[in-house]
């Protein structure tokens, strides 16, 4: 069945400063209880979608019968107030906590009647500041019991990661960090070709290139130093990574932490493609069966808590993709230290038993001790697979016809599916697929593996030939 249009807004994170405006209604501390006077609550930090901020806040007051705190980080309040319509006079800079005075932040938290207990932030843009707003409050008598993880760039700094992590022991990709595209021909060479060009601090594909030859690696890091960095306003990109690109196969682990206990929650197989789209360009988002090759998924499983561990990351959600080398071994691309941002709670939930934001709301809420001890190190076996499949666009022009919609909305295996249509639609302007961020639509599987590599080999077909546009 087609979603609404009303949920297409929300499928991807990377889009939120332009969806935020119309979810928000009231901060400065915003507090929502339970019917009953809460005792512990959890602050969300630039929550928007109704699949992962909505969802825990529900989950919080029905089932834990906690409070929820909604508030701002600097970045999105500004983003916010900059993108304001006419005639809105909403203060948005006020529902930003007062980081870095204490006595503000102590009075802060005086004016929430419940002791929190979690931090959840939803925006690559205020992870650094949830970090240090989480540090700060810890240290005071009213943030006694919450959960945090200190503050470290790392988390966020791809080259300081992967320098964090090598120093720990755990294998990583070459890299280089030049602040002048000067730098790039020694790097590029030593790497050797292809190399990935990319800010070392960014969210998803943005102003990421994959680069064959020294001339456009070279291009490639002109263009990035020419960006502003990711979460700041007015201020360039100091520098530009290069890192070894690692040719295996690319899978993402979702997994929530505890007091330093980690539960793997869901690992999904990436199958991308540069055959008529860009390199970033993704087909499908696969449920990984530990069945498939038990070998392999212990690995993975093993190198994520060792990537965490050596981050020093405790309590909270987060996504990390990693490839496979050439020796069968995983190596980190990133560490996300947030929610997993495609919609697949209701995916993972069927095909597991649980769900990422489900098994943190445990954890927060009734402790290490509590059900998350109940879940498994990782899930096995799967109830079901499943697989979320990209809808993609190989056209460019003014498109006249869209063909196939139903019939892949009546494959067997499809239990949700939803196209952007005012994006894509009929007399819209389209450019063909370069990565996840040109998506026109998502499709939702499950099934016996062989009936889902039907339909995803159907679908795909039919997508093919799915535009038509003006000559």
């Amino acid at each position: 069945m087609l979603c609404p249009p009303s949920s297409r807004k929300f499928y991807y994170l990377i889009l939120f400063l332009l969806y935020l405006i119309p979810l928000i209604s009231t901060f400065t501390p915003s507090i929502s209880l339970p019917s009953a006077p809460p005792t512990v609550g959890v602050l969300i930090i630039d929550g928007f979608s109704p699949f992962h901020s909505a969802y825990l806040t529900d989950l919080a007051m029905n089932e834990y019968s906690a409070g929820v705190v909604n508030a701002l980080s600097p970045y999105t309040a500004r983003g916010l107030r900059q993108t304001a319509g006419p005639g809105e006079t909403e203060d948005y800079e006020s529902h930003v906590p007062p980081l870095g005075d204490s006595s503000k932040l102590s009075a802060w938290l005086d004016a929430i009647p419940f002791d929190l207990v979690g931090v959840f932030c939803e925006s690559d843009a205020g992870l650094d500041f949830s970090e240090r707003l989480s540090k700060e409050i810890s240290v005071l008598p009213r943030g006694s019991r919450l959960l945090h993880n200190g503050h470290l760039p790392a988390r966020r700094d791809k080259y300081k990661l992967n320098v964090r992590l090598s120093s720990s022991g755990i294998p990583t990709a070459g890299q280089y960090l030049c602040s002048s595209p000067s730098e790039v021909p020694f790097a590029f060479r030593d790497l050797g070709p292809p190399v990935i060009v990319k800010p070392p601090i960014g969210c998803a594909s943005e102003s990421v290139f994959l680069c064959k030859t020294l001339e456009a690696a070279v291009e490639a890091a002109e263009y990035v130093l020419g960006q502003n960095e990711w979460g700041k306003y007015e201020t360039p990109n100091p520098s530009v990574l290069l890192q070894e690109f690692i040719p295996g196969p690319e899978f993402a682990i979702d997994s929530v932490s505890i007091s330093g206990v980690h539960k793997i929650v869901a690992v999904w197989s990436y199958v991308k493609t540069d055959s008529g789209y860009g390199p970033f360009a993704y087909l499908r988002t696969s449920l990984v069966c530990p069945s498939d090759d038990a070998t392999l998924y212990s690995k993975i499983c093993s190198y994520v808590s060792s990537c965490l561990d050596a981050l020093h990351f405790k309590n909270g959600l987060t996504h990390t993709e990693i490839r496979i080398g050439c020796d069968g071994e995983p190596i980190a691309v990133e560490v996300n230290c947030r929610q997993h941002n495609a919609n697949v709670l209701t995916l993972t939930r069927a095909c597991t038993g649980y769900d990422a934001v489900e098994v943190m709301a445990e954890g927060y809420f009734e402790g290490v001790e509590g059900r998350f001890s109940q879940i498994p190190p990782y899930p096995d076996p799967l109830l079901r697979r499943g697989m979320l499949m990209h809808l993609q666009c190989n056209v460019f022009g003014v498109v006249t016809s869209i063909s196939g919609l139903d019939v892949i909305s009546d494959l067997p295996t499809v239990v949700e599916m939803d196209f952007y249509m005012d994006k894509f639609g009929v007399g819209c302007e389209v450019e063909a697929t370069k990565d996840i961020r040109g998506d026109c639509g998502w499709v939702i599987m499950m099934g016996e593996k062989e009936d889902l590599e039907r339909d995803f080999k159907r679908a795909s077909e039919i997508m093919e030939d799915m535009f038509e546009v003006e000559d």
